[in-house]
């Protein structure tokens, strides 16, 4: 071997081992990058799916809330004249889920009676619920109810239970403000005042709970003559 051989020798001994250690690094950073974009994958696939959930539970609660508002329109022209809940007056009924009173309710004026049903067992009827089963309903109703259940509860919005009369205020109401617009109008006129009488308030409270536990509660108030 020649004396210029062996410094060539050692350069490709040396420059092997270092081809062999850049390899093991190379391998290292492949396997780092692999593990950041599988990271970053999963996270993209995570939030997909949560936005999926989000997205569907929002559109699930959307159609209860269109199920809760066809039964309120079901329920406010049954208590128009000649409706099976117009003779609704100052005694509470049970059968009917009517309260001649306002019903204690919680911080967002919910009925605690429709939120506990041991208290709903006082003030209505559980016979009232309504299904997919029940009779008398529109076809529109029915189609979206399988598998909801709406509870009801109407009150009238007075402190006292008894027939009301417009002279007397032991019978303390919420009452429609057409007295206003009657003095106005008395008032424009040059005449008198114009004693118009008022209408008490009531206030409908509708629960729907949904095939997986989910509820959505609606109110509306709607004036009715006396």
């Amino acid at each position: 071997m020649s004396f210029f051989s062996q410094p060539i020798l050692a350069f490709r001994r040396c420059r092997r081992q270092q081809i062999r250690r850049q390899h093991g690094v190379i391998l290292i950073v492949a396997l780092m990058v692999m593990v950041i974009l599988f990271i970053g994958a999963a996270a993209v696939v995570k939030s997909m799916n949560t936005s999926m959930v989000n997205a569907g539970n929002l559109a699930f609660r959307r159609d209860m809330v269109n199920q809760g508002e066809l039964v309120l329109a079901d329920l406010m022209s049954r208590m128009q004249p000649g409706g099976t809940l117009d003779n609704l007056g100052g005694s509470s009924n049970a059968s009917l889920n009517y309260s001649a009173v306002m019903l204690p309710g919680n911080a967002e004026g919910i009925p605690e009676a429709l939120l506990d049903d041991t208290k709903f067992a006082t003030r209505g009827s559980a016979n009232n619920d309504i299904t997919e089963n029940t009779a008398g309903l529109d076809d529109a109703i029915k189609a979206g109810l399988r598998g909801t259940t709406i509870r009801y509860l109407i009150e009238r919005l007075c402190e006292d239970a008894g027939e009301f009369s417009q002279a007397e205020s032991k019978n303390y109401c919420i009452r429609s403000s057409a007295a206003g617009g009657g003095e106005n109008a008395g008032m424009l006129t040059g005449g008198p005042k114009l004693d118009v009488p008022t209408n008490i308030v009531y206030r409908v409270n509708i629960r729907v709970t949904g095939p997986r536990d989910t509820q959505v509660f609606i109110q509306a108030s709607i004036i009715k003559p006396e």
